[in-house]
């Protein structure tokens, strides 16, 4: 009774060979000088959260806008706080650390910021200054303050987009 017993049984399965989905992480036995800037800058991230946590939350939204042989510019949005803390010295040898394990070559760091400098801030609070100054002697607004006799009291600027301050 062999023979009913086999067809009895299912069939067997036919399995297909699992397919691989490709890593798009960096590894280590991957070719570096491929990779992308992003993936190239999310590995240094990891590398950094691991070791050095308060320097990675201080390059939170950092970019690399710049990247030759041996030198690495990283662009900086955010706080002055974060930039002067990414600008010291012991952060630049560290995320030259960083840069360099990941890449798997020496290379140098230099930082851009993107955040207001304080000469940047000086000169904006000058910028509108001035503008409150204009406003204030402007025709209309000197005619509306005799007519009610009355005076300004606070000058409200809008964005040079059309948004109020």
């Amino acid at each position: 009774m062999p023979a009913a017993a086999a067809a009895d049984e299912p069939p067997p399965a036919v399995v297909a060979p699992a397919q691989e989905t490709p890593d798009r992480s960096i590894s280590s036995d991957t070719d570096i000088a491929d990779a992308g800037t992003e993936a190239i800058w999310r590995r240094v991230e990891q590398l950094l959260m691991a070791k050095h946590p308060s320097l990675a939350a201080s390059l939170a939204g950092a970019v690399i806008c710049r990247m030759d042989n041996d030198r690495l510019t990283i662009r900086i949005s955010g706080s002055e706080f974060n930039l002067k803390r990414v600008q010291r010295p012991q952060s630049i040898e560290v995320l030259a650390e960083a840069c360099s394990a990941v890449l798997q070559r020496t290379v140098s760091v230099d930082i851009a910021a993107e955040c207001a400098s304080p000469n940047g801030a000086r000169r904006t609070s000058q910028e509108n200054q001035k503008r409150k100054q204009r406003a204030l002697r402007h025709p209309l607004v000197e005619q509306a303050v005799e007519i009610f006799k009355g005076e300004v009291v606070d000058v409200k600027l809008s964005d040079p987009e059309g948004g109020s301050r």
